[in-house]
């Protein structure tokens, strides 16, 4: 559940770009509708989207739900649009409907890796993992110094236990300390601290500067040896997260 809602994040840090201030939106959401009920100008599948954005910056699901979909009634190859309810779909919990969406899309526009990002974490929402790493790896094909897409690609590969070209990837756009440090924070997400802390200690060798991965490293040693002495000794491991 834990790695779904990981997937999940990924695709909303991408969602849409913030406009203006949070105080702004109120204004805008009813300034556009005002616009749209009155027929100041005839609505179009841009129009729609951007309603459909600002009602979904407000929460309001359903109501961006009806203009995305207006919206692509409109211009069915609308990219902005595509991704926008796509997108939206996995937020609300509807992964398998969306994984449809971004697979139209991709087939529209075959050159875009924000599609085909979108579309491999999609498909990880839907366990579908082979799946998941061609497409993403046809994310970073297309914009190969996209550090995101390597992470993701990463992410994904060590949940296919292709742990090896997981660390090629994050070897590609990060320093080879960060690279190790984030190959071993993945693997011990996944349960395998054995693997994890070779790459802990690697990024210590490394960068001896490198904190993070310096306390992995003391953690998981210190939690091998309570681990030998009494499997019962509750221990709590620090935090981290991928850089």
């Amino acid at each position: 559940m834990r790695s779904n809602m990981l997937y999940r994040s990924w695709i909303l840090f991408t969602l849409l770009p913030l406009v203006g201030c949070a105080l702004d939106q109120g204004a805008e959401v009813s300034s556009s509708s005002a616009a749209l009920q009155s027929g100041a100008q005839p609505p179009n599948a841009t129009l729609h989207t951007e309603m459909a954005r600002m009602l979904e910056r407000s929460g309001e699901t359903g109501g961006a739900a009806v203009h995305y979909q207006k919206a692509l009634k409109l211009s069915p190859h609308a990219l902005t649009a595509q991704l926008g309810y796509a997108r939206l779909l996995v937020a609300t919990g509807d992964a398998e409907q969306a994984s449809g969406w971004f697979e139209r899309a991709q087939q529209a526009h075959p050159q875009s890796a924000a599609i085909h990002n979108d579309l491999g974490l999609c498909y990880a929402e839907c366990g579908r993992g082979n799946d998941a790493v061609v497409a993403m790896r046809r994310a970073t094909q297309l914009q190969p110094d996209e550090v995101r897409y390597r992470n993701n690609l990463a992410k994904l590969l060590v949940a296919e236990g292709q742990n090896a070209q997981a660390l090629t990837e994050l070897l590609a756009v990060h320093p080879p300390a960060v690279a190790h440090y984030n190959a071993g924070y993945l693997l011990q997400s996944h349960g395998n601290r054995a693997d994890a802390a070779e790459q802990f200690r690697l990024a210590v060798v490394l960068d001896p500067a490198l904190v993070p991965a310096q306390r992995w490293n003391t953690a998981l040693a210190r939690r091998e040896q309570l681990d030998a002495s009494t499997a019962q000794f509750p221990t709590r491991l620090p935090q981290a997260e991928i850089q």
